[in-house]
């Protein structure tokens, strides 16, 4: 489907997530933000929100795919050990601007899945979202490396690595 106009933040609206990064970041863009998501941050988060930013809320599963498919990106600006939300809007066909840092990395080449930010600082939030912006990055692609992250492959991935130790004698 066509991508929309919106970037997405999908978080609890805590302190650790950093959505204020992003809030900020989009102050400075211009660009259109949907933040979905609760939690007690919400009313300051609200109050430094320009118009272009706007809160959703919480949204349910069918919600969260539907806006992941017709995002033109998502945020990620916490350092989780996995971020589960940045492999959801992959497998929806939308780039990811994440921290360089906890799992995120290993999920997001900079440059071929989204672009990397390497401090937590809504300069450079700003900044890879530009890069998204100016760059082209094709759905299915986004869809086929988000497959890196399948269930069923990773079973097999480690299947198969069990099986060549055992057939090799190893403890």
């Amino acid at each position: 489907g066509q991508r929309g106009d919106c970037w997405l933040f999908v978080g609890r609206l805590s302190a650790y997530k950093r959505a204020d990064l992003a809030v900020n970041a989009f102050n400075e863009l211009g660009l259109r933000l949907l933040v979905v998501g609760g939690g007690r941050e919400r009313d300051r988060l609200e109050r430094l929100a320009h118009e272009n930013v706007v809160f959703a809320g919480r949204a349910d599963d069918a919600t969260l795919r539907d806006l992941l498919a017709s995002a033109r990106g998502l945020v990620f600006p916490a350092e989780d050990d996995f971020g589960l939300v940045c492999v959801e809007a992959l497998a929806s066909g939308a780039p990811v601007v994440a921290l360089a840092a906890g799992g995120a990395p290993d999920i997001v080449r900079d440059g071929e899945d989204g672009a990397l930010f390497a401090h937590p600082e809504a300069g450079e939030v700003a900044d890879a979202v530009l890069r998204v912006e100016r760059g082209s990055f094709d759905p299915r692609a986004l869809r086929e490396s988000a497959r890196r992250f399948d269930v069923s492959r990773f079973r097999d991935r480690v299947r198969a690595i069990v099986d060549d130790a055992y057939r090799k004698g190893r403890p």
